[in-house]
């Protein structure tokens, strides 16, 4: 004790986590967690402290209640035996839309949005509903919590029937922050089977790569990687698993952009993509992990760490702007002075074509950000 981590729901605090924690400091006050018996605190005539145990045995606690400078710094150290828990993070609800028809009496036959097809308007909006069974319409109640009392749940198995496990764990875990009300949506859904789509097809092009003609590595392409896993990292430690499942997206939306799968950059950042995936989704994980040679159970691999050196940059890239409208990129030296950058911005393709041969009026540098070339 403590434990690491409590997860519940916002009915624990006045349930389960409310018994628990009162227990804990029951059986601390007991003295079954080591050293003497505490019992309960009652003030002695003499301006002392006794507390009271089972054996109705007076035990004086000498200094106690800390008294004078830092006294109450003390009353509020922290104990680990004061707590059962470490950290408590409360989840928030999966909600879904509601359908139903008025029965006689007032009542609602609630229908399962299973057998209901949707209409949409061309901004995605409903606009009505039927059921499938029948085709005759049915009523569009609000968005609330899953509860088998407006029979609004989304089985699981026919999700992972159609789509797979990984699927539906990563749409969980992206949609929504944990503490946070997450909206379940069939296009979410498929979102994430498209994006794991997507991660199995770039590792079987890396498997297939020829790795004995690595290119060098690409130092922007490392900076992107590592700054992303950083950030990742950073989240993962706050349970922020949504930006998290971000992040990965990220990095395989970078590693599409390399010129050659059998990069040396590749397969490092796949490597780092298939870790900080695999507790999210953790099939297609240690699958990708096997096939490309990189170890035989992917938990039993270090977690990524960043590589501080990639986060160094000898470049920074600049937009380019031409009467305050973007016109593109440049990439121009770390420590270039402004007069380097404006003659380089001067030059650029885009701007020589507004130019047309005459002269710019004024260029704007704001350093680290943006040229603007006014014309």
């Amino acid at each position: 004790l403590p434990v690491d981590q409590y997860i519940g729901g916002i009915e624990h605090a006045i349930l389960h986590l409310l018994y628990a924690r009162f227990f804990h400091k029951l059986m601390r006050d007991e003295g079954l967690f080591g050293g003497e018996p505490r019992g309960f605190p009652h003030p002695n005539p003499d301006g002392t402290t006794s507390h009271s145990t089972k054996h109705d045995k007076a035990v004086q606690v000498a200094g106690y209640p800390p008294e004078g400078e830092g006294a109450s710094a003390a009353l509020r150290a922290f104990n680990p035996l004061d707590e059962p828990f470490k950290n408590l993070l409360t989840q928030g609800m999966v909600v879904a839309p509601t359908f139903y028809r008025d029965e006689a009496g007032g009542k609602k036959q609630w229908i399962n949005p299973a057998d209901v097809e949707l209409a949409v308007d061309d901004k995605g909006r409903p606009t009505g509903a039927v059921l499938k069974a029948d085709g005759l319409p049915v009523v569009i109640g609000g968005t609330e919590k899953m509860a088998k009392s407006k029979n609004n749940g989304v089985d699981p198995q026919a999700i992972i029937d159609a789509y797979g496990a990984d699927t539906a764990r990563l749409f969980m875990m992206f949609a929504a922050p944990p503490d946070q009300q997450l909206e379940w949506s069939d296009a979410g859904v498929e979102g994430s089977f498209r994006f794991l789509r997507r991660v199995w097809n770039f590792g079987m092009k890396l498997k297939g790569g020829d790795t004995a003609a690595e290119t060098a590595p690409d130092q922007a392409a490392r900076f992107e990687l590592h700054s992303v896993l950083k950030q990742a990292n950073y989240d993962m430690d706050r349970h922020q698993f949504n930006t998290v499942a971000s992040a990965g997206m990220k990095m395989l939306n970078a590693l599409e952009r390399l010129d050659g799968t059998s990069s040396q950059v590749a397969r490092e950042g796949f490597s780092i993509l298939l870790r900080l995936l695999s507790p999210i989704t953790p099939h297609i994980a240690q699958t990708l992990w096997k096939e490309l040679g990189l170890g035989d159970d992917i938990l039993a691999a270090p977690w990524p760490q960043v590589d501080e050196a990639a986060l160094v940059q000898d470049e920074i890239e600049l937009v380019i702007q031409i009467n305050g409208k973007l016109r593109g990129n440049l990439r121009v030296a770390k420590e270039a002075d402004k007069t380097a950058i404006e003659q380089l911005a001067l030059a650029h393709e885009a701007v020589q074509k507004q130019l047309g041969g005459g002269a710019a009026k004024r260029v704007i540098v704001v350093p680290g950000r943006l040229v603007n070339v006014v014309i």
